[in-house]
């Protein structure tokens, strides 16, 4: 008998397999899972002068909706602050710009498979 993957499970898999995507596409990861007392930021990456916060989204199918649909104005609220909170935790950071954006990992209705769509 196989154990389904808890959803934190799923959710950290949906984490790695977009923080390997975003690498490909060139950004440098720079923190997974980084918290404070205000949440969780799932990964700050760079490219050149940009440094991006993005908030994963896991989704099976469709039914929910996609990952880009779940990120309310409170949610998007709460990454600002939490964005700020990363950058004043380490003065020395120097970017010539910022950026909040979602990475959609969705599951191939026929199997394993993963799409991953950023919205970029």
């Amino acid at each position: 008998m196989t154990t389904r993957p808890s959803n934190t499970e799923k959710g950290r898999q949906a984490e790695r397999l977009a923080a390997a995507y975003l690498e490909s596409l060139g950004y440098s990861i720079l923190a997974t899972n980084w918290r404070c007392p205000l949440g969780e930021l799932d990964i700050v990456a760079s490219m050149g002068t940009r440094l991006v916060f993005f908030e994963v989204k896991y989704r099976s199918g469709g039914a929910f909706g996609s990952g880009e649909e779940a990120l309310t104005r409170s949610k998007v609220l709460r990454l600002q602050r939490l964005a700020q909170a990363y950058m004043q935790a380490d003065p020395s950071l120097r970017f010539a710009s910022f950026g909040l954006e979602v990475v959609s990992v969705t599951r191939a209705p026929a199997g394993p498979e993963f799409r991953i769509t950023p919205a970029i």
